[in-house]
Protein backbone atom coordinates (compact mmCIF):
# COMPACT_ATOMS: atom_id res chain seq x y z
CA UNK A 1 0.00 0.00 0.00
CA UNK A 2 1.38 3.56 -0.49
CA UNK A 3 0.37 6.50 0.81
CA UNK A 4 1.36 10.43 1.06
CA UNK A 5 3.40 11.96 2.60
CA UNK A 6 1.68 13.90 5.00
CA UNK A 7 -0.67 10.71 6.39
CA UNK A 8 0.22 9.54 10.13
CA UNK A 9 -0.84 6.46 11.08
CA UNK A 10 -1.63 4.91 14.19
CA UNK A 11 -3.42 1.43 15.14
CA UNK A 12 -4.25 0.39 18.26
CA UNK A 13 -4.45 -3.75 18.66
CA UNK A 14 -5.72 -5.65 21.41
CA UNK A 15 -2.33 -7.16 22.02
CA UNK A 16 -0.85 -8.21 25.63
CA UNK A 17 0.87 -4.70 26.68
CA UNK A 18 4.73 -4.96 28.28
CA UNK A 19 6.66 -1.92 29.46
CA UNK A 20 9.75 -2.16 30.40
CA UNK A 21 10.22 -2.20 33.85
CA UNK A 22 12.48 0.77 34.48
CA UNK A 23 10.61 3.21 32.64
CA UNK A 24 7.95 5.69 34.50
CA UNK A 25 4.97 6.92 32.68
CA UNK A 26 6.12 10.03 31.21
CA UNK A 27 9.35 8.10 30.02
CA UNK A 28 6.41 6.67 27.71
CA UNK A 29 4.50 9.24 26.69
CA UNK A 30 6.15 12.66 26.98
CA UNK A 31 3.52 15.13 26.28
CA UNK A 32 1.91 15.71 30.34
CA UNK A 33 -1.14 17.89 28.97
CA UNK A 34 -2.43 14.39 26.85
CA UNK A 35 -1.24 12.49 30.08
CA UNK A 36 -3.64 14.53 32.19
CA UNK A 37 -6.06 15.13 29.46
CA UNK A 38 -6.23 10.94 29.65
CA UNK A 39 -6.76 11.14 33.48
CA UNK A 40 -2.88 10.35 34.42
CA UNK A 41 -2.57 13.40 37.01
CA UNK A 42 0.93 14.77 37.67
CA UNK A 43 1.24 12.14 40.77
CA UNK A 44 0.96 9.50 38.56
CA UNK A 45 3.22 10.14 35.77
CA UNK A 46 6.15 9.37 37.59
CA UNK A 47 4.83 5.86 38.49
CA UNK A 48 6.74 3.04 36.99
CA UNK A 49 4.42 1.57 34.14
CA UNK A 50 4.83 -1.75 34.69
CA UNK A 51 3.16 -1.16 38.17
CA UNK A 52 0.36 0.20 36.74
CA UNK A 53 -3.65 -1.36 36.81
CA UNK A 54 -4.25 -3.21 33.25
CA UNK A 55 -6.52 -0.65 32.27
CA UNK A 56 -4.19 1.80 33.04
CA UNK A 57 -1.59 0.19 30.90
CA UNK A 58 -3.97 0.09 28.28
CA UNK A 59 -5.00 3.45 28.38
CA UNK A 60 -1.09 4.37 28.51
CA UNK A 61 -0.66 2.07 25.60
CA UNK A 62 -2.89 4.29 23.77
CA UNK A 63 -1.41 7.12 24.39
CA UNK A 64 1.65 5.57 22.70
CA UNK A 65 0.01 6.30 19.86
CA UNK A 66 -2.01 9.39 20.41
CA UNK A 67 1.34 10.64 20.55
CA UNK A 68 2.58 11.17 17.17
CA UNK A 69 -0.38 12.50 16.14
CA UNK A 70 -1.64 10.72 13.96
CA UNK A 71 -4.50 11.85 11.06
CA UNK A 72 -5.47 8.87 10.24
CA UNK A 73 -6.47 5.96 13.58
CA UNK A 74 -7.17 2.84 12.78
CA UNK A 75 -8.64 1.19 16.17
CA UNK A 76 -9.30 -2.22 17.22
CA UNK A 77 -11.99 -2.45 19.96
CA UNK A 78 -10.72 0.50 21.87
CA UNK A 79 -13.16 -0.03 24.91
CA UNK A 80 -11.79 -3.45 26.18
CA UNK A 81 -10.11 -2.87 29.49
CA UNK A 82 -11.17 0.41 30.07
CA UNK A 83 -13.67 2.01 33.00
CA UNK A 84 -16.27 4.06 31.39
CA UNK A 85 -15.00 7.22 32.94
CA UNK A 86 -11.81 6.94 30.12
CA UNK A 87 -14.26 5.45 27.70
CA UNK A 88 -16.22 8.91 28.33
CA UNK A 89 -12.72 10.95 27.89
CA UNK A 90 -11.68 8.91 24.57
CA UNK A 91 -15.23 9.54 23.79
CA UNK A 92 -14.49 13.48 23.91
CA UNK A 93 -11.12 12.84 22.33
CA UNK A 94 -12.79 11.24 18.92
CA UNK A 95 -15.63 13.28 18.77
CA UNK A 96 -12.94 16.58 18.37
CA UNK A 97 -10.67 14.19 16.61
CA UNK A 98 -9.65 16.08 12.45
CA UNK A 99 -8.72 13.01 10.99
CA UNK A 100 -9.74 9.52 9.02
CA UNK A 101 -11.18 7.14 11.79
CA UNK A 102 -11.39 3.45 11.66
CA UNK A 103 -12.91 1.59 14.68
CA UNK A 104 -13.85 -2.00 15.04
CA UNK A 105 -15.84 -2.84 17.77
CA UNK A 106 -18.56 -4.18 19.48
CA UNK A 107 -19.67 -1.54 21.64
CA UNK A 108 -22.77 0.15 19.87
CA UNK A 109 -23.17 3.00 22.31
CA UNK A 110 -19.50 3.88 21.76
CA UNK A 111 -19.83 3.49 18.31
CA UNK A 112 -23.04 5.08 17.70
CA UNK A 113 -21.75 7.91 19.75
CA UNK A 114 -18.74 9.13 17.93
CA UNK A 115 -19.68 7.90 14.26
CA UNK A 116 -21.75 9.22 11.96
CA UNK A 117 -21.43 5.93 9.37
CA UNK A 118 -21.25 2.16 10.20
CA UNK A 119 -20.88 -0.34 8.22
CA UNK A 120 -21.87 -3.83 10.58
CA UNK A 121 -20.49 -7.24 9.54
CA UNK A 122 -22.99 -9.66 10.07
CA UNK A 123 -21.48 -13.03 8.94
CA UNK A 124 -21.80 -14.87 5.60
CA UNK A 125 -20.55 -11.47 3.81
CA UNK A 126 -23.50 -9.29 4.58
CA UNK A 127 -22.92 -5.95 5.34
CA UNK A 128 -25.63 -3.31 6.87
CA UNK A 129 -24.40 0.44 6.07
CA UNK A 130 -26.12 3.13 8.54
CA UNK A 131 -26.36 6.48 8.52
Amino acid sequence: MQTGETVVFGHYQQKEIHFPDDKRVTDIVHDRNLLEQFLFPPNQQHVFAENLSGGEKRRLHLLTILQNRPNFLILDEPTNDLDLVTIGVLEDFLMEYKGCLIVISHDRFFMDKITDHLFIFEGEGAVKDFW
